[in-house]
């Protein structure tokens, strides 16, 4: 994940769990995420399977976004 733009920052998912872990990571302006929310907890890509794994991950979003910070989620609408 590259941005070139130089207010925007990117981050993989090994580097966000190192620094979480690690207690740097810091709060976001605003979480993108599109057509992978409902993804998670199904046990696709290497998480365990969970009924509620698209609610966890949510909050985990909200967690590290700021007071005022943003939601951008894209989910297939069937059209």
């Amino acid at each position: 994940i590259e941005s070139q733009h130089h207010q925007i920052n990117t981050i993989t998912p090994k580097d966000f769990r190192n620094a979480y872990f690690e207690k740097k990571l810091p709060l976001f302006d605003a979480v993108f995420s599109f057509s992978s929310l409902e993804h998670s907890g199904l046990g696709r890509y290497g998480d365990a399977l969970n009924p509620w794994g698209d609610i966890l991950s949510l909050a985990r979003a909200w967690c590290v976004t700021k007071d005022e910070g943003q939601l951008m989620l894209g989910v297939p609408s069937g059209m």
